[in-house]
């Protein structure tokens, strides 16, 4: 069975950096999960949000705030235009003052107040496809906040707070590990030795990600460190399977097109059209 799940870990999450965008027409993402906090508002049409293997109905008015590390998938309406922020971890963690680094509800959207919407769709703003530092800009940091904080605030007094934190930080220690030695031999032990954690549960913590296991993390990682690789020719299946931790090419193959759905050499034909559907782009602020 495939499994899909898309794991993203980027140096984005450590800094005060963020992403500011339109997104309009249809797309349609597999399960992912990444370490930064994605705020999306729907100026039109529909958006699908599964959560955490729950599924939310978004319309024109409605706000999704996707927390790091959240497994999440998405499809949009073809007449679908969203306003997307990201912001990295030190963003929020500013904004909750030593609270808990992750902002975690029951669900993950809701419907804005008419003074929000409206303030929203004055103010919003579209920055391209460009991820800037807020550090060296004080005039845009107090732009993206002035947009971001009202949007936090509404979602934590609308949004039932869910009590996993000591699991979502445990959570974030794991992945952020796994992200930097996923090609090495790691083990539940070797994490849990590293972290302070027993391998029981570093197996609890991630299981708190629909059908997601040690091993299906772990090989998530690979197979998108692989799928970077498959795009630089100067590297062979067997390279490729060996970098990434593999350990052959033959499980390479497997493990990759459990989680793809297609061989590598496939993968590298079609490129990165095979994770992201688009439609044509119909309209632009």
């Amino acid at each position: 069975m495939r499994c899909g799940m898309h794991i993203t870990i980027q140096n984005f999450g450590f800094n005060s950096r963020v992403k500011c965008f339109i997104a309009d027409g249809f797309y349609e993402f597999p399960v992912r999960i990444h370490q930064f906090t994605e705020i999306q508002y729907i100026i039109e049409g529909e958006l699908e949000l599964a959560i955490d293997g729950k599924t939310e109905h978004l319309k024109a008015g409605d706000i999704a705030v996707i927390s790091p590390f959240r497994s999440h998938s998405l499809r949009s309406s073809p007449d679908s235009k969203r306003w997307i922020l990201i912001v990295s971890g030190n963003f929020i963690q500013d904004y909750l003052s030593g609270e808990s680094d992750l902002i975690r509800g029951e669900s993950c959207s809701f419907t804005a107040s008419d003074g929000l919407s409206a303030y929203i769709r004055q103010n919003l703003f579209d920055m391209g496809d460009r991820i800037l530092d807020l550090d060296g800009d004080k005039r845009l940091m107090m732009r993206i906040r002035s947009l971001a904080y009202p949007i936090l605030e509404e979602y934590i007094q609308k949004i039932p707070t869910s009590k996993t934190e000591m699991k979502s930080n445990a959570l974030s220690a794991v992945i952020m590990y796994l992200g930097e030695h996923f090609t090495e031999n790691v083990t539940r032990s070797s994490v849990g030795a590293a972290l302070g954690y027993s391998a029981s549960y570093i197996s609890h913590v991630i299981e708190c990600i629909p059908e997601m296991n040690f091993s299906s993390l772990v090989n998530a990682l690979r197979v998108e460190r692989s799928k970077e690789m498959l795009k630089d020719k100067r590297f062979n299946m067997l390279n490729i399977a060996l970098e990434c931790g593999f350990g052959s090419e033959r499980t390479f193959y497997r493990v990759f097109k459990d989680f793809t759905g297609l061989s590598p050499k496939k993968y590298a034909s079609l490129g990165a059209a095979c994770d992201t559907k688009k439609a044509p782009r119909k309209h632009v602020i």
